[in-house]
């Protein structure tokens, strides 16, 4: 936005006090402060439900941010005690479907951190015209020797994911305890923290294109911004071609 001519510019301020109060903070604290200008939210996304909500939790409590759980809205719902009660009942399309209606309608929830349904509606491309108002994190829980198989849902997270922390599984070795979910959850939280901060520094404008992209109501033109006036369904329309007489 430019400046009026009448605008009176004032003399620099030295930025060495800010800089000083900046290295103080916590690594989540210098995130949030990172995020906090423009507000936006952060969707995990990963083919474990549990980890998901953990993670969030912990990134959530980090950054000072309200953390929230599909899982738990659709169990809410439904009168559920879990995910998979809800699949037995209704099938796991419909729990998909109910989930991304939920995603829909959080889309304009800003300083949010949501967890989905391990392979749920994250799972479907098509949703990501309303997720991508939101920074995208795949939660990968790796193990080298039982490699996961490739699948529809993991090809999807590769593709459309902002940041991927990937949690190495390690075990086998004698007197080796397996991490709890909450040591996972500290772990993976700390590789997305430094991921973030690595993103922010190569893309400072993020948070900001991403309030935008909301603002102009998710209309499916991320990353490159149409117009505030461009309507999707007018330019489809147009490129019909018309049926001769």
């Amino acid at each position: 936005m430019q400046q009026p001519a009448s605008m009176t510019v004032p003399p620099p301020v030295s930025s060495e006090p800010a800089q000083e109060e900046s290295k103080k903070l916590s690594p989540g604290a210098r995130l949030s402060e990172a995020l906090s200008p423009t507000s936006t939210s952060i969707t995990i996304i990963g083919d474990d439900t549990q980890l998901n909500w953990a993670v969030c939790q912990a990134l959530a409590k980090k950054i000072g941010w309200f953390p929230v759980s599909t899982a738990r809205i659709l169990t809410g719902m439904n009168k559920a005690d879990s995910v998979e009660e809800i699949v037995q009942k209704q099938g796991r399309e419909a729990l998909a479907q109910a989930e991304a209606g939920v995603l829909k309608g959080m889309k304009g929830q800003f300083r949010v951190c949501v967890a989905t349904v391990g392979d749920g509606a994250a799972a479907d491309p098509n949703l990501y015209d309303y997720m991508y108002g939101s920074i995208i994190i795949w939660l990968d829980e790796v193990d080298k020797r039982k490699p996961k198989p490739p699948s529809a849902a993991r090809e999807v997270y590769l593709g459309r994911s902002e940041v991927r922390a990937s949690l190495s599984v390690v075990g086998g070795g004698f007197g080796e305890k397996p991490l709890t979910l909450e040591e996972k959850a500290t772990k993976a939280t700390g590789y997305i923290i430094k991921a973030m901060h690595q993103l922010l520094k190569e893309h400072d404008y993020l948070p900001q294109k991403k309030r935008l992209y909301v603002e102009y109501g998710c209309r499916g033109d991320w990353p490159e911004l149409k117009p505030k006036e461009w309507n999707p369904v007018l330019e489809s329309l147009e490129r019909k071609p018309v049926p001769e007489a």
